[in-house]
C-alpha cells in the first residue's frame, strides 16, 4: 500500500518531458459500483459462493505523454452481506493498483482508454453457519491482474470519466465503475 501511495506522489511531481509536450499529472476520486464474485470453497460440505453488488470508492493519480500513462491508486470496495440456507456471509475487499495507460483523444473533448495493471489486495471473509456460529474467518492478500476501459470528457479543469475496472482474484474476480 505504501508503495502505491509513493508511487501517486511521484506521478504528480515528476516533470518529465519529450520534443512538444510536458508531462502532466491528475489527481482524482470516484464512487461507484462495485461487486464481489468470490468463491468460499467447502464450507460445511457445500461450496459457497458470494456474488454481491454495493458502493465503491477510489482515489488515483495518473500523468500522461501523448497517448501513454501511467496510474495508481487506492480502491474499497465496501462490505457485502449474502444470506442463504447455509448461513450469513460477509466479504470486504481494498487495496491499491499501477496501470499502464493509453488514451485517445477525440475533438479536443472527447476521450477512450484502456489500462492493464496489477491489483494488490485485501479481502476479508467471514461465514456464520445456520445455527450462527462462525465457521469463517480469514483475511486473503493477493497480487492480481487488472484491467480497464472508459471514456472521458475534457471541460478545462474538469475531467469526466465513465470507466469499468476488473481485477481477476483467485477464485472470482472483483469490479467496480466508479
Amino acid at each position: 500500500m505504501k508503495k502505491v501511495i509513493i508511487l501517486c506522489a511521484v506521478l504528480l511531481f515528476v516533470g518529465m518531458s519529450d520534443s512538444n509536450a510536458q508531462l502532466l499529472g491528475t489527481v482524482g476520486a470516484s464512487v461507484g459500483n462495485g461487486f464481489i464474485n468470490h468463491e468460499l470453497g467447502d464450507i460445511d460440505g457445500e461450496d459457497f459462493k458470494i456474488d454481491e453488488n454495493n458502493v465503491a470508492w477510489k482515489v488515483f493519480a495518473a500523468t500522461n505523454w501523448k497517448f501513454l500513462g501511467l496510474e495508481g491508486g487506492y480502491r474499497d470496495f465496501g462490505k457485502v452481506e449474502s444470506n442463504t440456507d447455509l448461513g450469513k456471509t460477509s466479504s470486504s475487499s481494498r487495496g491499491g493498483d499501477i496501470y499502464a495507460t493509453g488514451t485517445i483523444n477525440f475533438l479536443k473533448i472527447l476521450s477512450a482508454f484502456g489500462k492493464a495493471g496489477v491489483y494488490f489486495g485485501r479481502t476479508q471473509t467471514e461465514f456464520y453457519n445456520a445455527a450462527n456460529v462462525q465457521v469463517v474467518d480469514e483475511t486473503e492478500r493477493q497480487t492480481s491482474f487488472a484491467w480497464g476501459i472508459g471514456a472521458g470528457l475534457n471541460l478545462g479543469m474538469l475531467h469526466v470519466r465513465l470507466e469499468y475496472e476488473n481485477m481477476l482474484i483467485d477464485p472470482g474476480n472483483l469490479g467496480c465503475c466508479p
